[in-house]
């Protein structure tokens, strides 16, 4: 069977498909890492990473939120492209580093674990 289109037809659906681990909906996917570090990976797709904002706020004892934010004008399209979310973290972060790739923005989060003395327990 041959199929044919034309361009004042819709694309053939049958021919269309993708693979992704996580869809637009969900829009994150958390990872943890064997170092006890957390990669945090967010649909960020059509936003410029210069337009991304991280920022993390102390709301409630011992809890953080992380937010994500960005907003990028697509000409094209003529509509804007836009990432708006929050997490809750019960560790205290120390370090985040950001990165971009294929349209994900990647967070690795260390954090600020309180190191724990050593206790000698010696028998009499």
């Amino acid at each position: 069977m041959v199929y044919t289109a034309s361009l004042t037809s819709d694309f053939l659906k049958q021919f269309y498909g993708y693979t992704r681990p996580f869809h637009e909906v969900e829009g994150y996917r958390v990872k943890q890492e064997d170092d006890g570090s957390t990669t945090l990976f967010v649909n960020g797709l059509g936003v410029d990473p210069s337009d991304v904002t991280i920022t993390v706020k102390t709301e409630y004892p011992k809890t953080q939120v992380l937010l994500v934010s960005g907003k990028t004008h697509n000409d094209t399209w003529g509509e804007d492209f836009s990432v708006d979310v929050s997490f809750y973290v019960r560790k205290p972060i120390k370090k985040i580093k950001k990165s971009f790739r294929s349209g994900l923005i990647i967070l690795k989060m260390e954090y600020d674990v309180p190191v724990q003395p050593e206790v000698i327990i010696e028998a009499e």
